[in-house]
């Protein structure tokens, strides 16, 4: 806790200065009278400061002396306090609330703005400071602090069936779907809702937010189509959007915007991301309007994109309704959005920092925050191939339709065999030519994922890639397999940077004779968005769940995104992978043990 300025060190370091003066003083023969008065008089001390305070303009009152203190804040927003100097000779005030450091302001009478710490009840104190360096007893603000304003709405999308969206838990805002809009169980939480980018939508009967007040909005989207726009959210009035979040496929980039009217050609402020969507990947959006400062910001994947302030005019209101996966330009509905959305939120406010990591990584669970979600991005069972019409050969992926295409194989149909333990799997002989493709990301590189596959080594003494995402001369990500010498083996989880050709890697160093059997890996990425205070990510690596043969890293580098996804054959020669391969899975997030669990039964970590 802050040690706080007190008169008694002044004094102490007064009465040594004096001393000094008074020897001068009788030196030079001015007077042993005055020098007496002087240490009779020392300099006093300034007097405590009053302190006000005002939110959103409203004075709140001291609760010091009251046996009821109301809540008169929220938390995550501003409080206003004034400072005024009771001494004329005070040049300075410090100030800080109880659990937190001192800080100062010069002034005699200052007004600042403060975000109060804590919920419930929060004390500031103050000291007033003078010329001389002489701090005041300290005068307190105590106020009542109360919880930040949940969503107004809030659809998850996991209905399952029929033609309304139900909102959250004690909300009243119904979505009703139209076109052919469909909930899926392949979400990025749970469920979702698939549109065709041609008719589909889903609509509230309102605005829900008040579009000329602050608000937040936030959603998860995986486009399908980088060709045409597509809207994922938008509160519309006669002839355009009060604000929408959409995919602007000119510029390749997400944008959150507000126009400036309901007209026809508005003008539209915009702050959009630095970077394109990845296509057919989940990515985490936020969109906040400060109506005080006209400022509009977008988050995409928990990072900050752009911040931009619009017109100080006041925003209009939108009389509605909210729209999901289209919205209204010169008075005609379009924008239709392809692809899926999931747990689309808004808020009356503007989201704070510490809000956001808890809705890029989300939990689920009984209490809301038991585990973290993971969204099944790609599953490959592995079992078998079909040659399709135009004469290639592919194995199925059960998420998404994103088969693998079979190349190099003598025997498309035998490259899958049966296995005593896992039934029909992929068996490879490590020449170079033999490979699975996919011309395409599954994942965004650039937030969290894991990759996920049970996997036979057939020659421990041969180094090997089992499956990487990238292009010819980087990988995304990559799980190999290395021998270290005659007693040693790694299992090692890989990811590129952008900006040189460095690798970080995550390896679990295990003996040779380990190796035999089948194993399952598990690689993972934690992008830990929106963390200040540390903004590395993390890579993680386990063999068969267990922690003690795991590994972790620190990543500081600038993560590739995109790629080729590539079984059995790495960037260069001679590391083609030999044995044999089932269940290879992508997520979308990290996923904990109790979805790897639930995915690949049977380990000996997980227990019955």
């Amino acid at each position: 806790m802050t040690r706080w300025g007190a008169p008694r060190l002044w004094l102490s370091n007064w009465r040594t200065a004096t001393i000094g003066a008074v020897a001068l003083a009788i030196a030079t023969a001015t007077g042993l009278q005055a020098a007496a008065t002087t240490l009779d008089d020392p300099p006093v001390p300034p007097t405590p400061p009053v302190i006000t305070a005002t939110y959103h303009g409203t004075e709140i009152t001291n609760c010091l002396d009251q046996t009821v203190c109301p809540e008169t804040a929220v938390l995550g927003e501003s409080v206003t306090f004034t400072f005024i100097a009771t001494s004329p000779d005070v040049v300075r005030h410090q100030y800080g609330f109880i659990g937190t450091g001192a800080e100062s302001i010069d002034g005699n009478t200052v007004t600042i703005t403060l975000a109060p710490p804590d919920q419930g009840w929060n004390r500031l104190d103050v000291q007033s400071i003078n010329e001389l360096g002489q701090f005041s007893t300290t005068a307190s603000f105590l106020f009542n602090v109360g919880p930040r304003p949940g969503p107004l709405g809030s659809w998850g999308f996991d209905d399952g069936t029929g033609i309304t969206a139900a909102d959250g838990p004690g909300l009243t805002h119904p979505l009703n779907l139209g076109g052919g809009t469909a909930f899926d169980g392949k979400g990025r939480v749970n469920g979702s809702v698939a549109l065709d980018g041609v008719d589909d939508f889903a609509q509230a009967g309102d605005a829900v937010v008040d579009t000329s007040q602050s608000f937040t909005i936030s959603a998860w989207a995986r486009p399908t189509n980088s060709t045409k726009r597509g809207v994922v959210a938008a509160v519309t009035g006669t002839d355009s959007n009060a604000f929408a979040l959409f995919y602007d496929a000119a510029a390749r980039r997400w944008v959150f915007a507000r126009s400036s009217a309901d007209a026809k050609n508005p003008t539209l402020y915009r702050a959009a991301s630095k970077e394109a969507p990845i296509n057919g990947a989940w990515a985490h959006l936020i969109g906040t309007y400060d109506a005080a400062t006209g400022r509009l910001q977008l988050f995409v994947n928990g990072r900050l994109q752009q911040s931009t302030t619009s017109s100080t005019t006041p925003a209009w209101r939108a009389a509605g309704p909210l729209m999901i996966g289209r919205g209204k330009y010169s008075g005609a509905l379009s924008g239709w959005f392809a692809g899926s959305l999931d747990q689309i939120n808004l808020w009356q406010r503007v989201l704070v920092a510490d809000e956001i990591p808890g809705l890029v990584d989300p939990r689920i669970g009984s209490s809301g925050n038991d585990r973290i979600a993971s969204g099944g991005a790609a599953y490959w069972p592995l079992d078998d191939a079909a040659q399709g019409t135009d004469h290639v050969w592919r194995t199925a992926e059960a998420v998404r339709g994103a088969d693998l295409t079979l190349a190099g194989f003598g025997s498309p149909a035998g490259a899958f065999v049966d296995d005593p333990e896992y039934g029909r799997v992929l068996e490879l002989t490590g020449r170079s030519r033999e490979s699975l493709t996919l011309n395409r990301s599954v994942v965004d590189g650039s937030t969290s994922f894991t990759v996920a596959a049970r996997v036979k080594i057939g020659d421990p003494a041969k180094p090997m890639v089992i499956a990487r995402q990238g292009t010819t001369g980087k990988d995304t990500w990559r799980l190999e397999y290395k021998p270290v010498d005659e007693f040693t083996s790694q299992w090692i989880f890989a990811r590129g940077d952008v900006a040189s050709a460095a690798e970080t890697v995550a390896i679990a160093t295990v003996d040779r004779e380990s190796v035999a059997g089948w194993h399952l890996l598990a690689g993972s990425y934690d992008g830990k968005p929106a963390s200040a205070s540390d903004p590395a990510g993390e890579l993680g690596l386990t063999v068969d769940l267990r922690a003690s043969d795991g590994s972790s890293e620190r990543y500081t580098a600038t993560p590739p995104r995109a790629g080729n996804t590539v079984v059995g054959a790495a960037r260069t020669t001679g590391k083609s992978f030999t044995g044999r391969l089932d269940d290879l899975r992508l997520y979308a997030g990290v996923a904990g043990s109790f979805k790897l669990c639930e995915d690949y039964p049977g380990q000996d970590a997980c227990g019955s």
